[in-house]
């Protein structure tokens, strides 16, 4: 879950510092007064929680700073490093991948290649290629070198700091966990930070809780989550006891229990924890509440995972109407969107589908390299035409997307192999969903997209 408040507080504690901390070699100007305009109205945005403006804000800052004080500067490499950390919050990980990369290079420069002040450069790192892997972009070598690497720096600098490295290797875990799960080193690992915390807390301390999660999520296993069970619940009776008056903290152990059951053991078990951590907010918070929108998200998705439309329709509406209303939820926004998306073409309500399909393409603009995705997307069936041929193909389709998200125009622009590929690639683009294009604030139609079926038996 996103805590913004003190995600903010973080960012420009880092950015105050260093505000102070920067000595510009005799720059322009010129140039600088525009630095210290667009750190100023940075700042300011961080303040009132207008994540994406502050992004833009915090990107002018960054360029301007390289561009004056050079790559070999703090404030370069500070900026760097928080360009990179709001593109992640906002949903942005390609991109963010980029710049967290640049900014290791920048820190490494600046402060040396094993310095304290790349730790939390790596872990940021670390953390987008986990959600990179996700959506098979990113590299799992590269986020556990990541990783570790932050360890070693932490142990070389503080070695007899056991806390600090526990915490530490907790985080390293908790993002190792999601992108290698089958990775015995992970329950060693955090295994070692729980002896620490108990050893130095005490067997019933909420320190705890954070690595025993991490632990049931080690312990997942598809469609048997009795360990990963025996964690979570380890951990909520915990929170209850230090906390007895606090139903709030409870309802998030609650959520994040569910969400991690339906998502790395696709058990119905999760639905028990969703309901209870909904009904705590609900009761605690009321309905509006950003909190009480969250849980009925997860509702709605562990309803969806079970084929349940209409519970599924009903739980996600009720999130979106609190959830759009805050810029700063833009990726659970979005997420509510697309799954209304499937869940009313499944249901051939392709009108009601457009809605949000409109309202993605508000949200998210296109980028000049961006690499369209559908919205909404059938697989071809195997042509039984081409039942006996044993080599496959390919077909790569050319198409319109137009002010709807509905494919236009759609016509075989290359292909191989048996001539029914081309019929099957065919229908199955025709039922393709897409967020349109907007230019000045409208839907227009972008020709030209391309697709490659491959056929394989």
């Amino acid at each position: 879950m996103e805590h913004p408040r003190l995600f903010i507080f973080f960012v420009l504690l880092v950015l105050n510092a260093l505000c102070y901390a920067a000595e510009p070699p005799a720059p322009d100007n010129e140039k600088l007064q525009a630095f210290n305009a667009s750190y100023a109205e940075f700042e300011d945005l961080l303040k009132t929680e207008r994540i994406e403006q502050a992004l833009q804000k915090c990107r002018e800052a960054f360029e301007l700073a390289r561009e004056i004080f050079g790559e070999s500067h703090k404030t370069t490499a500070e900026l760097s490093y928080n360009y990179g950390l709001l593109l992640n919050k906002v949903g942005y990980y390609p991109l963010a991948k980029d710049i967290l990369t640049e900014a290791i290079a920048i820190h490494e420069k600046v402060y040396g290649t094993e310095a304290f002040e790349l730790i939390p450069v790596l872990e940021q790192f670390g953390e987008t290629l986990a959600f990179l892997n996700h959506k098979d972009g990113g590299d799992s070598a590269a986020q556990s070198s990541a990783l570790h690497r932050a360890l070693n720096i932490h142990k070389k600098h503080n070695p007899d700091d056991r806390i600090g490295y526990a915490d530490l290797n907790t985080r390293v875990a908790s993002q190792l966990v999601k992108t290698r799960p089958d990775d015995t080193e992970v329950p060693r690992m955090l295994d070692e930070s729980l002896a620490i915390y108990e050893e130095e807390y005490g067997s019933n301390a909420i320190q705890l809780v954070p690595v025993l999660m991490a632990l049931g999520d080690a312990n997942a296993k598809p469609f048997n989550p009795s360990k990963q069970k025996s964690f979570y619940n380890k951990a909520l009776e915990i929170t209850k006891d230090n906390f007895p008056d606090d139903p709030v903290r409870y309802a998030d152990i609650s959520l994040e229990s569910g969400q991690h059951i339906l998502w790395f053991s696709k058990s119905v078990d999760a639905k028990s924890y969703l309901i209870k951590a909904h009904s705590g907010y609900e009761k605690a918070l009321g309905k509006d509440n950003h909190k009480t929108a969250l849980s009925a998200l997860a509702l709605g998705e562990y309803y969806f995972a079970t084929q349940d439309h209409k519970n599924s329709e009903q739980y996600t509406l009720s999130a979106l109407n609190t959830l759009s209303s805050n810029p700063n939820y833009r990726n659970y926004t979005l997420r509510a969107h697309g799954l209304l998306v499937v869940i009313y073409e499944r249901g051939y309500k392709p009108d009601l589908a457009t809605e949000h399909l409109l309202a993605i393409g508000k949200i998210a603009p296109w980028t000049p390299d961006q690499d369209v995705q559908p919205a909404f997307r059938v697989n071809p069936m195997f042509p039984s035409d081409a039942f006996w041929d044993v080599k496959g193909g390919w077909t790569i389709i050319d198409f319109t997307i137009d002010q709807t998200g509905r494919v236009q125009d759609a016509v075989v622009e290359n292909h191989e192999g048996h001539l029914a590929y081309q019929k099957a690639a065919l229908k199955a683009v025709k039922k393709f969903r897409y967020a349109p294009r907007f230019v000045d604030g409208k839907p227009v139609s972008t020709p030209h997209i391309k697709i490659k079926f491959t056929f394989e038996k």
